[in-house]
């Protein structure tokens, strides 16, 4: 699940109208923010832990940004 920094209490971004929304929206206090890449990351390697093939993902250039995606992305292909 992809929370933004606003609705994260820890983030410095933290915006208290979203943080309380949270609360009613039944998200439990231990999720926070992690970057949109970490939730692609665990599924694709869910979806191999599976069975299921995934001989191609594609992505956003805001994921080539990101320095740990592609090492991580390389993990999950050949750690199955």
């Amino acid at each position: 699940m992809f929370l933004p920094k606003s609705w994260d209490p820890s983030a410095s971004q933290a915006d208290s109208v979203k943080v309380a929304r949270r609360e009613r929206c039944g998200i439990p206090p231990g999720v926070g923010h992690v970057g949109k890449w970490q939730p692609a990351l665990n599924m694709i390697q869910k979806s191999r832990s599976r069975g299921v093939d995934v001989p191609l993902a594609v992505a956003g250039g805001g994921y080539g940004d990101t320095p740990a995606f592609r090492p991580g992305l390389r993990k999950v292909s050949n750690g199955m």
